[in-house]
């Protein structure tokens, strides 16, 4: 009888070991540094692509880069940074992130790009690189975003109360976009469709954008839109997004478009067409739709026709389309050049 009892112990403390001491088999709430890198071995604290690491922090679903899953509660604990590093620094995926559990002003979580990108061939059926659908409370620093489809990629779409979002340092290529759609191509988007630019909605409040740069085609293509910003169903809710010292580059039709804003600060953003080569009529920053308390201030709009030759056609640089912003809140538009 000793015999067996002291066989069933000795098989119970091993069973409990294995279990405790395998860290590969699950991590509940998430804190504290990870890498996402695609030539070391997938875990619970590197995963080979950041699908695998959205997966893992919101959820216990199977991961793409067969790692080990997680399981309840989910989310993160305290601060969480996301460090891409490894050799190999292009990565082949799309990647949408929902609410994480866990974070608010002082709890977020980080994404450090160290200048990696995501890439995808983006088509009618998927039109974006990175999409946050809930998410909030989020750092994404130095992460570039590139699609090779010729029309089709949406660079960051904010949707479904996406809020207090930082995006710094990042460059959005779509130098491939040949193809000249309303609605196919964009740099950035406020928008809850899945293939409208320009709808407005609930989609992403106090957010903001530094130091990012915009790349659409070098000549003739898109993006149509660079930046849509319809963050709300009226102009009468704040939604405060900011963009500053950001960088446009080779649009077909209008730098920003701005609908039912309230609170946006748009400051020291760079404007430009420098290479086109066929010319429409542009507006490098629009209003409408009686967009209220917005700020436009210190931005720089040049070259608008870039390699036209003689072939130019009409800039608004700044318009402000009816019904006009109301005289109780006014937009500031002042010191652009």
């Amino acid at each position: 009888m000793r015999l067996n009892f002291t066989i069933k112990c000795f098989l119970l403390f091993c069973l409990t070991s294995f279990a405790f001491f395998n860290s590969d088999l699950k991590a509940a709430q998430l804190s504290g540094s990870y890498t996402i890198d695609s030539t070391q071995v997938a875990s619970s604290t590197n995963f080979k692509n950041l699908n695998s690491a959205i997966t893992f922090l919101t959820s216990a679903g199977a991961r793409s880069d067969g790692g080990p899953s997680n399981s309840a509660p989910f989310g993160i604990s305290a601060n969480t940074m996301f460090d891409f590093t490894g050799s190999i620094t292009t990565h082949i995926e799309y990647v949408d992130i929902p609410a994480i559990p866990g974070v608010n002003d002082t709890t977020r979580v980080y994404i450090y790009g160290h200048g990696h990108t995501i890439q995808f061939n983006c088509s009618a059926a998927n039109y974006f690189l990175l999409r946050l659908t809930g998410a909030s409370y989020l750092n994404i620093d130095s992460l570039n975003l590139k699609t090779t489809n010729t029309q089709y990629g949406w660079g960051i779409q904010l949707r479904s109360n996406s809020n207090y979002n930082n995006f710094t340092n990042c460059i959005i290529d779509l130098t491939s976009i040949s193809t000249i759609s309303t609605g196919s191509a964009v740099g950035i988007t406020f928008t809850n469709s899945t293939t409208s630019v320009t709808t407005t909605g609930a989609n992403g409040a106090y957010n903001l954008f530094f130091n990012n740069t915009i790349l659409g085609h070098p000549t003739t293509g898109g993006p149509y839109y660079a930046v849509t910003i319809c963050p709300q169903t009226s102009s009468t809710t704040v939604s405060a997004n900011k963009f500053i010292n950001n960088t446009i580059q080779n649009f077909y039709y209008s730098g920003f478009y701005l609908t039912n804003t309230n609170g946006t600060l748009l400051r020291g953003n760079s404007i430009s067409n420098p290479t086109r080569t066929s010319t429409t009529t542009i507006y490098p920053i629009s209003v409408w739709n009686g967009s209220r308390s917005d700020t436009i201030v210190n931005n720089k709009i040049f070259t608008p026709f870039g390699a036209a030759g003689t072939s130019f056609s009409t800039v608004y640089g700044i318009a402000i389309y009816t019904p006009n912003t109301p005289t109780t809140n006014p937009c500031l538009v002042a010191n652009n050049v």
